[in-house]
């Protein structure tokens, strides 16, 4: 896929527009491959408390439609989502946090749409595919069985943080404390 393309189905005409959750699934989901450089270019704009709303709503919903034999896959999203939020803090500060933030947002987007991450009623599919199935049965359809045992390996890789990355947090004393 080329830029031009990929900003149309985006439907941003900068990097800058893509503010929105509707354009973040697009971009995370869109059965076309997109290589990691023109991945992070359609990111390059976003603004921290953006990209981390946006991913911490995605990654929610995720997790909501996933079926209920899917906890290993939730606690693996969840550490996913952790890292990200993380990530998402330092864009507008630190340009190696938002290239850090691309490329663990990218990782996530090939294995969410590795066909081979699950098996749905013993046939394989990506994981993407199996969340909809799953969202399709929670509205009536036809109950599946789920495997997602191929894709639990994923790699959280060592994940380093600035100093600048932490706030202080003011600790309150306790009057109570005063009076032992």
């Amino acid at each position: 896929m080329d830029r031009e393309r990929l900003f149309a189905l985006l439907e941003i005409d900068d990097p800058a527009d893509l503010d929105y959750f509707e354009q973040f699934a697009e971009l995370i989901e869109c059965d076309e491959y997109i290589d990691s450089e023109l991945f992070a270019e359609a990111l390059s704009g976003i603004r921290a408390e953006s990209a981390g709303e946006i991913a911490e709503n995605y990654m929610e919903e995720l997790g909501k439609h996933l079926p209920d034999n899917g906890d290993d896959l939730f606690a693996l999203i969840d550490q996913i989502e952790d890292r990200l939020l993380l990530l998402a803090a330092d864009i507008d500060d630190d340009p190696s946090a938002r290239s850090r933030f691309c490329e663990e947002l990218f990782r996530f987007r090939e294995w969410y749409n590795d066909p081979d991450g699950a098996l749905v009623d013993g046939r394989p599919c990506s994981i993407r595919d199996a969340v909809t199935f799953s969202r399709e049965e929670k509205l009536g359809a036809e109950k599946k069985s789920y495997d997602f045992s191929a894709s639990l390996g994923y790699e959280l890789k060592e994940l380093s943080m600035g100093l600048g990355s932490y706030k202080q947090v003011d600790i309150l004393e306790d009057p109570e404390d005063d009076k032992l």
